[in-house]
């Protein structure tokens, strides 16, 4: 990772990442991440570009782009095989803003995502969109109320989409944090949540902790 800043005045600046690694494989029903203790993996490259303007570089409020390209191999995808898929070319062109008006702090991102199938029959384009708003209020120093709304575009006509039938595509969430001590919080939050072929509820329990 490559990291740098630009300061065009005395409190605003540009943040620039750029990112080069590993990416995963298209594994049964999922993206399985790089393996360390596997020596036969056949990972391709991830880049990733991030660019990010601070109007006051003495808080966290930001809004920025993000560009990437992965090479997707395939790994046992049953969809994929049966697809006759060989790998995917994904590029990402993305927006987000996280901002705070006091105790009110919004955080969104919208992305764009082409996917370049190559098949051993005839490759093709995929494309969809995806995106995500949430809010969290402070009512207080230890307790905060969220809220998120996740959404895609069209994912029923992505042969993308369709290689991972448990991925959710839309979701609805609120919850509250507690935050407890310094460095430990409880959260609670129930959703309701789609795939591309079912829908479903959710209630999830969180403990978070920092150590040291």
């Amino acid at each position: 990772m490559f990291e740098s800043s630009t300061t065009p005045d005395e409190t605003a600046g540009f943040q620039f990442a750029l990112s080069i690694g590993a990416a995963p494989v298209i594994g049964d029903k999922e993206l399985a991440p790089f393996d360390l203790l596997d020596t036969e993996s056949s990972n391709g490259v991830a880049t990733d570009l991030r660019i990010a303007y601070l109007p006051d570089q003495l808080n966290d409020n930001q809004v920025g782009v993000t560009i990437g390209r992965y090479e997707l191999e395939t790994q046992g995808n049953p969809e994929a095989i049966q697809q006759g898929l060989e790998r995917v070319e994904q590029y990402t062109l993305g927006a987000y803003v996280d901002w705070r008006w006091q105790d009110l702090r919004v955080l969104s991102n919208i992305i764009r995502v082409v996917n370049e199938m190559n098949r051993a029959t005839a490759s093709g384009t995929d494309s969809f969109v995806i995106g995500y708003i949430q809010a969290e209020y402070a009512t207080s120093e230890k307790w905060t109320l969220f809220g998120r709304v996740e959404g895609t575009r069209d994912p029923e006509s992505s042969s993308y989409i369709a290689l991972f039938p448990n991925s959710i595509t839309d979701r609805q969430m609120i919850g509250v944090r507690f935050d407890y001590a310094r460095q430990n919080a409880l959260t609670v939050e129930t959703s309701s949540a789609e795939t591309i072929s079912e829908e479903f509820n959710q209630v999830m329990f969180q403990w978070s902790t920092v150590f040291p």
